[in-house]
């Protein structure tokens, strides 16, 4: 589609929004190169192994990037005359709200034990148990959305065409130490907010460490 010109130009190919689907991987995992090595690019769209989704989220997910920076000043003239990276971060945050065990485990760095057998008048239990840790679990974490079909399509066969996806990727990420709260209220879904701070992934060229960012462009029908 040709971008919009005039005092005001924009590509509507560019435009994304609506809802996230995040997933998680062992650090184990290969390394991701497209979206086709964490989802099937055609309908029904499952994971590809060891693939996992987060699956509902109760606020919308979220990506951040930022840096500091030092100064560098010399005494002829005032204020900085050059700056240096001093520190670059990178967080993402998801509201899950599928509280199953695998999540539970993922919260409390805990240990998904052996299930409790259905017993008279009642169901089986899963059980996760929880303590102290002093080492804390790193993922691969996919994030995925599908933009507007009127942003451009894919054409999959005869029956189907979709929105082109786009897909971002850390390669290693943590659970921060924010404070996580379990919340049940009246006429309220409970969702638990977790924030994992990516790291660069040993043995990746620099600048291409952390992870990948990954654009469907249009495909026609044959």
């Amino acid at each position: 589609m040709a971008p919009v010109t005039g005092a005001f130009p924009y590509d509507i190919d560019n435009l994304l929004g609506g809802a996230v689907r995040v997933l998680y991987a062992p650090v184990t995992a290969t390394l991701p190169d497209d979206i086709a090595d964490v989802i099937d690019m055609t309908t029904p769209y499952a994971a590809k192994t060891p693939w996992v989704d987060f699956g509902a989220t109760k606020e919308s997910f979220t990506y951040t990037r930022g840096f500091d920076t030092e100064g560098l000043e010399i005494q002829q003239v005032p204020g900085a005359i050059l700056e240096d990276i001093t520190d670059l971060s990178r967080t993402i945050t998801v509201s899950v709200a599928e509280l199953r065990p695998e999540m539970l485990a993922i919260v409390e760095q805990g240990t998904i034990a052996t299930d409790v057998a259905a017993g008279t008048g009642s169901g089986a239990q899963d059980i996760v148990k929880f303590g102290a840790f002093n080492s804390i679990t790193q993922y691969r974490v996919a994030w995925v959305s599908r933009r507007h079909q009127g942003s451009g399509t894919v054409y999959e066969s005869a029956s189907l065409t979709r929105g082109r996806f786009f897909m971002g990727v850390g390669y290693r990420c943590q659970i921060t130490a924010d404070e996580i709260e379990y919340e049940g209220a009246k006429g309220e879904l409970t969702g638990l907010s977790l924030s994992f701070k990516l790291f660069p992934e040993p043995g990746q060229v620099f600048g291409q460490e952390y992870g990948l960012w990954a654009s469907e462009q249009s495909k026609s029908g044959p």
